[in-house]
């Protein structure tokens, strides 16, 4: 979350430092040979997690959501830094039927958790708890 504003404050190798620590974050709760996870671009990641149903997948985006934003990111000098992430879950082929559609729908449900107030979880689809749905 505020991606921007981590590189503006500390600078690009503060940010570089942050990705790396969040994909190693990825990479230390996937399943080994199974998920993978990849940085689609920016500060963006996709992570795939094979035969993971809806309630599979939400529960792997809490745990690096809650780790994340318990963790110190060291970004250099000693010095580290919180910060939050937002993320959006969806299923194949609950969501959609194609590379393309799950793309799409992981970005909507991406930016529900960001108008949701950030340092959050949305799955595509499904009305934020607590809300009346729209």
């Amino acid at each position: 979350d505020h991606f921007k504003r981590v590189n503006d404050t500390h600078g690009h190798p503060a940010g570089d430092a942050v990705l790396r620590f969040l994909a190693g974050l990825l990479r230390d709760r996937g399943r080994t040979g199974i998920d993978v996870a990849a940085r689609i671009g920016g500060e963006e990641f996709d992570v795939l997690l094979p035969e993971t149903g809806r309630d599979g997948a939400l529960g792997m985006a809490e745990r690096i959501r809650e780790d994340l934003e318990r963790s110190a990111v060291p970004i250099g000098d000693g010095t580290t830094i919180r910060v939050t992430v937002s993320i959006g879950v969806c299923c194949y082929p609950d969501h959609a039927d194609s590379a393309d559609a799950l793309m799409r729908a992981a970005d909507q449900a991406l930016y529900a958790a960001k108008r949701l107030g950030r340092n959050r979880t949305a799955v595509f689809g499904e009305p934020a708890p607590g809300s009346q749905g729209t």
